[in-house]
């Protein structure tokens, strides 16, 4: 039997899908004819392109008939499959203007073309759509060597254009806001980066609400105007009408909503086409790390692309760069009204001394007056009453003291002290004013020495500031030695006579001598009889000496003692001769006059000598068995009388110092802390941080006691850890209200604690199931503590990252430059983006590495003080993308040699 003949249409029905249309379809009424018709020529470009794995389509002869491979395709959206062997002409004629010139230039003069993301409107979802595409066109040869048709090797490049022109809108936004200041800096700065990307963005409104938030102000437009009817400069949130956004659906469930309907509002703002959007997204803007709103952003969404799930999370970013923005400014004004009023504080403080301390004493006066005579009177006052009277002196006289020492500096300063120096017998001065503290000094087992030398010329001086300087560096002498002596000597020391106050004491380190007659220093954490006192006694002597023309200075060694030596000249050359008064002459008291020494410092041992270190922590004053409070502080009367209001409602232990207080609240577990800041050995603001270090006590409330009422020292308290900070005087009902808050306080702590974590998880999630590869890397080490699964995807699933500095988890990245890059963003705090890099990974963990291509960004994260933490690494996997660009440009290659004269062989020959 005649062998058959080979049907012609078999050459094609198994070259898959588009092989069986090309095969199934009826070409006799085309200009082609039918198959068998065909050149030759045809159908072995035909086969070569069915065969490929990359995006191509023909075009053929003078109608361009179209044929096209299965990864083609997808281009051709709801025109696949009717597009083959129609004239492209046809199928793609809203982009004729653009393409047709091209094809025609091929075909008559037989060049080569090439474009690079090439911007092309495309109807192939109903509308026009904005694409990008990378492509060539070859011309192809017929049988007879003439031009028959065009070939086109195409990627469509419009996922990576857009992802990199929002990128870089989100790069732009985010190094702007490191460098803006005010909130009208943010708004402007938004406006013009947003106004680049008018294709994402065409247009967008910022509302902010007022304080009550009833309604949302506007404070930007971007591509738009105010005051039109999609854009109304205020809105009623409680009025439907008015609410033309819908702001009250988003402000309870703060999440994004799509308006797909915006016929309402007439006409939009176009952006860069011809027809305006017909859809929007109102996303709210977000306290810094809450669920709380502060306003919204409102963006169009563009006419011609897809509101696809990429488009709402770019959309979602831009407005989470702008919540954080408008927080952290928030913060930075709310530093600076802290700021210049703080400043305000100090500028008139010297003035509130000057005109408002003298008036302390006229009440001063009469309170210590009636006292001393009902201490006095021994049969109407009971011994309970006057141990009472008792405290009220004593703090009268301290009280006193302050006052006059703050009245007198601030008179220092303002330069409304004048001295009056007379021929003095300095020696003899000296050693009555010094002999008047050797009981006191003697009584505390210490060694006291007075020592006075002759001095062989008359010394001038101020009798009331010499005896202020004595006073002070006796006083200052004691106050920091508990064993050893103390010695005051005068002696002559060429052209000057020289006062030494010399102790065995507990030393000044060698960092705090350069700022010890600074106003209002004290050195942290000294160890003293007391911390009482203002801080300006060695300042106050320093002006003194000063004033006499001499000069103060301080040797001292940690631990074993301090030495004061105040120097003076002799004579009276150097003084103003209106100041020099004779030797008879009537005394004039420039300075307040002292307290009654010996008053003085019964008041000062009463204060310190019960005071020890290692004394018992106290005895719990109450058989209550309610909450525990713990009472610490140096002052004994302080410590009375807070124990005293408490007892009856609390069981109360008391303390002398910050360090008995940690040994208390390790055996008897009090649920709450009242502590003065200003205590020996351990003050209460290391006492707070102590107890915040430690897991098991650092939610235990504490409440810091301190007269200090200005606002760096609550500020220093609350910093360091403190609930709260009680300025004395305080009344009982204050003190009660503040301890019973704080217990209530700390039971609601633990549900906080849980809501913090939630919060925090939130945040979390949001990282985790975002679609583009994000991981946050803490430190300078860039220690993963974060990786979302597309980052693991890319790097390998199945490694073992959180919780590794970089270079253990991915150690094949060395020699690749990532880890320099990173070294640098988290030194110098810029952003860096990479394009289409190179990378080698170990996506097994078998030690073979795949190559892979990556857009990344790595951005420094930056705390509110400005401090780089970390960084985030915001990337997108491309290697798909470029390999294929590489394919198309080796399959190029190959036609071109084809067109050139070499076989099809040989130039199959190159892509392997």
């Amino acid at each position: 039997m005649e062998k058959q003949a080979k049907k012609p249409l078999d050459e094609f029905s198994k070259l898959g899908k588009m092989g069986a249309l090309i095969a199934a379809k009826d070409w006799h009424h085309t200009s082609l004819g039918p198959v068998e018709m065909w050149p030759t020529s045809l159908k072995s470009y035909l086969k070569l392109m069915l065969a490929s794995k990359y995006p191509m389509w023909m075009g053929w002869g003078n109608d361009y008939l179209k044929f096209y491979n299965e990864a083609y395709a997808p281009t051709l959206g709801v025109k696949h499959p009717d597009s083959l062997g129609k004239s492209a002409k046809i199928i793609w004629k809203e982009v004729w203007d653009v393409v047709g010139p091209m094809w025609d230039r091929v075909m008559t003069t037989g060049d080569s073309l090439y474009y690079e993301n090439l911007l092309l409107f495309l109807e192939r979802h109903g509308f026009k759509e904005e694409t990008y595409h990378t492509f060539s066109y070859s011309p192809l040869p017929d049988d007879n060597g003439s031009v028959g048709g065009f070939f086109c090797a195409v990627s469509e490049e419009t996922k990576k254009v857009i992802s990199q022109r929002r990128l870089t809108t989100l790069h732009d936004l985010s190094d702007a806001f490191t460098k803006v200041k005010t909130e009208k800096e943010i708004f402007a700065c938004s406006s013009e980066i947003l106004k680049r990307n008018p294709n994402d963005i065409p247009f967008a409104l910022i509302y902010l609400f007022d304080k009550e938030h009833k309604r949302a102000n506007l404070k930007e437009v971007i591509g738009a105007e105010k005051g039109q009817c999609y854009s109304p400069l205020v809105i009623d949130l409680q009025s439907k009408r008015q609410d033309i956004w819908k702001f009250s659906e988003v402000m309870y469930s703060p999440q994004n909503l799509l308006l797909d309907d915006l016929s309402e509002f007439g006409d939009l703002p176009q952006g860069p086409w011809d027809e305006c959007p017909t859809k929007a997204m109102v996303l709210p803007l977000l306290k810094s790390g809450k669920d709380q709103l502060t306003g919204f952003l409102v963006s169009g969404i563009s006419s011609r692309l897809i509101a696809d799930e990429e488009y709402a999370n770019f959309l979602r970013l831009v407005a989470g760069q702008l919540s954080i923005a408008l927080a952290n400014i928030r913060v930075l004004e709310e530093e600076r009204k802290r700021a210049e009023a703080l400043a305000e504080i100090d500028k008139a403080k010297t003035l509130f001394f000057s005109n408002v301390s003298h008036e302390f004493r006229t009440p001063l006066t009469l309170i210590l007056g009636p006292v001393r005579e009902l201490i006095s009177n021994n049969s109407q006052v009971t011994p309970e009453d006057k141990e009472q009277l008792h405290i009220v002196h004593r703090n009268s006289l301290r009280l006193l003291k302050l006052v006059n020492t703050l009245l007198d500096f601030s008179r220092l300063e303002a330069g409304r002290v004048q001295a009056v120096f007379r021929e003095t017998n300095l020696a003899n001065f000296t050693s009555e004013l010094s002999s008047s503290f050797q009981s006191v000094v003697e009584s505390a087992g210490l060694k006291y020495t007075v020592r006075a030398g002759n001095i062989s010329e008359p010394v001038y001086v101020d009798h009331t500031m010499w005896e202020r300087i004595v006073f002070n560096l006796i006083s200052n002498a004691f106050k920091f030695t508990f064993k050893g002596s103390i010695e005051v000597s005068l002696e002559q020391a060429d052209q000057h006579v020289e006062l030494k106050v010399k102790d065995t004491g507990t030393g000044i380190p060698e960092s705090e001598l350069p700022k010890l007659f600074s106003r209002f220093h004290r050195i942290e954490n000294a160890k003293g009889r007391t911390h009482e006192g203002s801080g300006i006694g060695l300042a106050m002597v320093n002006e003194l000496v000063k004033m006499h023309h001499g000069t103060i200075k301080v040797e001292s060694e940690l631990g074993k003692g301090t030495t004061f030596i105040v120097s003076i000249p002799l004579g009276k050359a150097h003084l103003p001769e209106d100041r020099i008064v004779s030797h008879d002459s009537k005394k004039t008291i420039t300075l307040n006059a002292l307290p009654d020494i010996e008053e003085e410092w019964d008041s000062f041992k009463r204060n310190t000598s019960g005071y020890s270190s290692n004394a018992s922590f106290g005895t719990i004053l109450s058989e209550k068995k309610r909450e525990r409070i713990l009472v610490a502080d140096d002052n004994p009367d302080m410590r009375e009388y807070i124990s005293r209001l408490l007892r009856g409602h609390y069981e109360v232990i008391e303390v002398g110092d910050g360090e008995a207080a940690l040994k208390a609240i390790k055996t008897e577990n009090p649920s709450l802390v009242l502590s003065d800041v200003m205590m020996p050995n351990l003050d209460g603001i290391e006492l707070v941080k102590q107890l915040r270090a430690s897991g098991k006590t650092s939610t235990l409330p504490v409440i810091l006691i301190s007269a200090k009422a200005n606002e760096e020292a609550t500020i220093e308290g609350i910093e360091a850890g403190a609930d709260d900070y009680l300025v004395k005087p305080f009344s009982s009902k204050e003190l009660f209200a503040r301890v019973q808050t704080h217990l209530e306080m700390a039971e609601l702590r633990k549900e906080a604690q849980k809501a913090l974590k939630t919060e925090r998880q939130q945040l979390y999630d949001l990282f985790m199931l975002a679609p583009a590869i994000i991981a946050v890397l803490k430190g300078p080490e860039h220690t993963f503590e974060l990786a979302n699964p597309r980052y693991m995807q890319l790097v390998g699933a199945n490694r073992e990252i959180i919780g590794k500095p970089i270079r253990d988890a991915l150690p094949e990245l060395s020699g690749q430059g990532f880890y320099n890059i990173l070294d640098e963003v988290y030194q110098s705090g810029k952003s860096f983006t990479g394009n289409e890099a190179y990378v080698k990974l170990d996506r097994n963990n078998d030690g073979q590495l795949d190559e892979a291509f990556v857009n990344f960004v790595y951005q420094p994260m930056v705390n509110a003080k400005g401090i780089i933490y970390g960084i985030l690494v915001y990337a997108d996997e491309v290697t798909q993308q470029v390999k294929s660009r590489k394919q198309v440009e080796e399959q190029n290659k190959v036609l071109e040699m084809i067109t050139t004269g070499y076989s099809l062989s040989e130039s199959l020959s190159q892509l392997y």
